[in-house]
């Protein structure tokens, strides 16, 4: 499946694990989390997570009142090696509390619920996605599962899935941010995913997103495409000159191939820096093809003596057709205006394999 959304088509969808949120101490005042919330009330990015790790952040969350509390009781007697608590008898009388730490543990869960209701957060339900699929990665030993104590990344597992048929319902990217390995090398395999191992790396990401489409570079990059039509028909020219293009019919063959024109389908810019643009997308070329063939004939019979269709008629005419498959253009860039091309590939396959019907359409790309 071809995703629509790419890293620059607002809002990227972002999902953040609970380590992400354990790396920041569950704090959501902290810079990093203000910025988040202030770029989903800008409509900049959307939240979506799966109720699974909703679940598993609560749980991480008692844990660490757990801990914090287990810390304090072991250290009552060498209070002054706690930062120096020891010097406020109130903070120090607090902490001893027994009920201080489920206290702390309900306003950091119900500073989490308002993060998630302020962001008008997606929370998607693991309830649709099928164990089946979820247990064949498992005895695959497939990504989030590792070779190991594999049964604790059950749930990671159910997280992606669920996330992934989000992301193929909508044609839409899921930016990841987490510092797991195994939703990192899920992600690495899978182009509905965009990996960042940390939410301050995501940001930094949403920076250059939002720079790009308020600075116009996007929509430079656009008009680009569309301005250089015969340098590009020249270069798909080339590209499918080493392509071999036969019929699927008996003693079909191909005389001639003329392209005629071709249009862009699900292009966009993918990546920007100071030096380069990415675009990448479709390409659907109408190409004439001189071709013939033979083909039963009218009120044609099977003679089993024979062991042939009679009668077979040759037929020679011109069909139109039309060509798909991905292409990949890189721009290069000066000083945030386009400069040239760099160079644009496409992905073809070495033979392909095609019916003479007038104006079809076939997936020519390597791997369709």
């Amino acid at each position: 499946m071809v995703f629509e959304e790419t890293n620059f088509d607002l809002p990227l969808l972002v999902f953040i694990d609970s380590n992400a949120f354990e790396e920041k101490n569950f704090s959501f005042s902290c810079d990093s989390m203000i910025k988040i919330m202030e770029y989903c009330n800008a409509v900049q990015i959307k939240i979506i997570t799966p109720d699974i790790i909703t679940t598993e952040i609560r749980r991480r969350i008692h844990r660490s009142a757990n801990n914090a509390r287990k810390t304090i009781k072991n250290n009552k007697d060498t209070r002054w090696n706690i930062r120096l608590l020891g010097h406020d008898e109130e903070v120090w009388s607090k902490l001893k509390q027994a009920n201080y730490y489920k206290e702390l543990e309900s306003t950091v869960v119900a500073k989490y619920d308002s993060f998630l209701n302020e962001t008008d957060a997606i929370i998607l339900s693991v309830d649709h996605v099928k164990p089946s699929v979820v247990f064949e990665k498992y005895f695959d030993i497939k990504p989030p599962f590792e070779i190991g104590d594999k049964e604790k990344e059950f749930p990671d597992a159910f997280a992606l899935e669920s996330l992934l048929i989000y992301a193929e319902n909508t044609g839409k990217k899921i930016h990841v941010v987490s510092s797991d390995k195994g939703f990192k090398s899920a992600c690495e395999q899978n182009q509905a995913f965009s990996y960042y191992s940390n939410i301050d790396i995501f940001i930094e990401h949403v920076l250059k997103v939002v720079d790009a489409v308020e600075s116009g570079l996007i929509d430079e990059c656009h008009e680009w495409l569309h301005e250089n039509y015969n340098e590009i028909i020249k270069q798909i020219a080339d590209a499918q000159s080493n392509v071999d293009i036969s019929l699927n019919t008996q003693w079909g063959r191909i005389n001639s191939k003329n392209y005629i024109s071709f249009e862009t389908e699900n292009q966009a810019v993918v990546e920007i820096d100071d030096t380069h643009a990415v675009m990448t997308g479709s390409i659907s070329l109408e190409t004439r093809l001189d071709v013939e063939y033979e083909t039963a004939g009218e009120n044609s019979y099977y003679d089993a003596n024979d062991n042939l269709v009679i009668p077979i008629v040759d037929i020679h005419k011109k069909v139109d057709v039309f060509l798909r498959f991905p292409f990949r253009l890189v721009l290069n860039l000066q000083n945030g205006n386009i400069i040239n091309l760099r160079e644009i590939t496409f992905d073809i396959a070495d033979k392909v394999v095609i019916s003479p019907d007038d104006y079809a359409e076939f997936d020519i790309r390597s791997e369709p």
